[in-house]
């Protein structure tokens, strides 16, 4: 696997668990994307994988879903 499909294949696995997470909450992407501070568009960006979320980002959305910033990326 080419280290630009591994990287995506990663994005989108990060932007899944995202998705997953918030609608556990019960949370719509417009909710949470206001509780953000940003637009639900760029919340989308991140839970469909065209965009990567950068580490304070990915901060934010842990601490908004009360979860630890690992849980992106080992997850269960």
């Amino acid at each position: 696997m080419s280290t630009q499909s591994r990287t995506r294949q990663e994005m989108s696995t990060v932007g899944v668990r995202i998705r997953f997470y918030r609608t556990l909450r019960g949370l719509s992407q417009r909710e949470f994307a206001r509780r953000l501070r940003m637009s639900p568009a760029q919340l989308s960006r991140y839970e469909t994988g065209h965009t990567e979320p950068r580490l304070p980002v990915l901060r934010r959305i842990a601490r908004a879903l009360n979860m630890p910033l690992s849980e992106f990326f080992y997850g269960r």
